[in-house]
């Protein structure tokens, strides 16, 4: 395999257009792919940075601080396909730091490396290969049900006979959960509803939900979130008529004895109530709160078993101020300091920021977060987020507790506490994959056997015999089948209310009279 770079000219970045926004800039550049682009890895940097310092006042308004950026910017690239033409799209926020300052990218020359991959195995799979001709909910008796975070849910034989199943035993789940689909790489997700395993505990079958919350690490070791923007639930589809053996747990793994011993682990809590816009649209949501009736507000925390003396937390906030206003930030009624929120710019309703502070010796497992709204006048002002990373000692908190590893790790056992003889713990991969990790139970404390870990594995320690909730029943679904559904060079989708059906026929008509295309 070889490795070939494009080479292409000085490009502006042009980022003083955004010198006086809320937001930070975003630099695209979009690059039209040709030949063999199926077959190949591509991969994008930037060279010969031109760099102007940034202004204190620009880096407010945007939310960064020296903390908040790399050495070298992150570029981020993804292909998409438009009617079978590729296009490579790149892009990066123009900041680096450069000896501890923040520096704006004036110009830049992109790179674009790309890498024939060698075939080891059959081509690419054709779109009849790729995508299923018929839907799973096409056929068979299906209930919808929904559960508002992720965790250990369970499902009684009883309340399935209640949904119409009269055989629980049979039952079997499917679907992505509540967390945001990716917009790129699409081409990596199951096609149609992924089926899920579940855990059959003799008279209740338990299974691993995905809430609408969706989190990852960023470059610093922070864990970041994404709420789905469109639900507040997660949901998923039971049946007992699906076809082909049942997805089960499999068994991890391990070693006949246990390895170095993990005791506590790297947990988050977000609090990002979605309940006003600024704007008639927008994905950005904040809480109902209008911080212009008094200006302050107290947050309280629960944060069972917390360790350490170090707790990260980012807090987001957003105002209309014409003046430059700060939100001072407390804990437990001791200060921890304040941060800018900036004026909004000429093109925005408001002005949002976001901070990271490095609170310590402040925290407890009881806690209460205070903000204070300094500003002139009485601006509205709204809360995004408040988000905390932090140490929490590896116990069984009611009944089912999700932890991981935060890095990759070898001959690793996890000591539970506060354990009992039916506490089990599964690992969820990056693949989704669940498997059960052997572990042996004395005196109150589970230990796992050892065994090797991903950084992004996810863990669960549950009791399979405790009280645990159980989803919510939206009703039974109707058979559909999309999948049966011809090749559409564009879909229209309308309110379920009919109220602009008649136009949408008219569009339709006119593309399929005028373009020859199938609507």
């Amino acid at each position: 395999m070889r490795a070939v770079a494009q080479d292409y000219g000085i490009m502006e970045t042009e980022w003083r257009l955004s010198e006086n926004d809320s937001v930070a800039p975003w630099v695209g550049l979009s690059i039209p792919l040709y030949g063999s682009w199926a077959d190949t890895a591509y991969s994008a940097g930037i060279e010969f940075p031109e760099l102007v310092p940034l202004s204190d006042e620009a880096a407010a308004r945007w939310g960064i601080t020296v903390r908040d950026v790399p050495e070298w910017p992150e570029v981020e690239s993804f292909i998409g396909v438009t009617r079978g033409s590729a296009v490579l799209e790149i892009g990066f926020v123009p900041v680096m730091k450069r000896d501890g300052r923040l520096m704006a990218v004036n110009s830049y020359k992109p790179v674009v490396n790309r890498e024939v991959m060698m075939r080891r195995v059959a081509p690419a799979r054709s779109i009849a290969e790729r995508y299923a001709t018929e839907s799973k909910l096409s056929h068979g008796r299906w209930v919808k049900i929904r559960i508002p975070e992720t965790g250990v849910y369970k499902l009684t034989f009883s309340s399935l006979r209640s949904m119409g199943f009269s055989e629980p035993e049979r039952v079997r789940l499917f679907g992505y959960g509540g967390a945001v689909l990716p917009e790129i790489k699409l081409q990596d997700l199951v096609d149609d509803l992924p089926e899920q395993p579940l855990w059959h505990t003799g008279n209740a079958l338990l299974f691993y939900g995905q809430g609408p919350v969706k989190w990852s690490r960023n470059y610093v070791g922070e864990y970041i979130h994404e709420r789905n923007t469109y639900s507040d639930w997660g949901y998923y589809f039971l049946t007992d008529d699906a076809s082909g053996e049942p997805l089960q747990f499999s068994e991890a793994q391990a070693d006949s004895v246990p390895g170095t011993v993990v005791s506590s682990f790297p947990d988050r809590f977000v609090y990002d109530p979605d309940e006003f816009s600024w704007y008639r649209s927008g994905r950005r949501l904040f809480e109902s709160f209008d911080y212009s009736a008094g200006g302050s507000r107290s947050y309280a925390f629960q944060l069972d078993g917390i360790e350490g003396d170090s707790v990260l937390m980012t807090v987001a906030f957003s105002s209309d101020s014409d003046n430059d206003s700060r939100l001072a930030v407390s804990v437990n009624n001791t200060a921890v300091g304040s941060m800018s929120i900036g004026i909004k710019g000429g093109n925005d309703v408001a002005a949002v920021a976001e901070h990271t502070f490095t609170v310590r010796g402040m925290f407890t497992d009881r806690s209460s977060v205070r903000l204070v709204h300094e500003r002139e006048g009485n601006p509205a002002g709204h809360l995004d987020f408040i988000r905390l990373n932090f140490m929490r000692r590896l116990s069984l908190y009611d009944g089912c507790t999700l932890f991981r590893t935060g890095s990759g790790m070898r001959n690793v056992s996890f000591s539970i506490d506060g354990s009992g003889s039916g506490v089990k713990v599964w690992r969820k991969s990056s693949d989704g994959s669940m498997s059960v990790i052997p572990s042996i139970y004395e005196d109150g404390r589970t230990v796992t056997m050892a065994s090797d870990y991903a950084a992004d594995d996810e863990l669960v320690a549950v009791d399979v015999t405790a009280s645990l909730p159980e989803p919510v029943v939206v009703g039974e679904v109707m058979n559909q089948n999309l999948h049966g559904v011809g090749q559409a060079d564009m879909v229209i989708v309308v309110p379920a209310s009919g109220k602009l059906t008649a136009q949408a026929e008219r569009l339709a008509d006119a593309h399929r009279i005028k373009d020859g295309m199938s609507v």
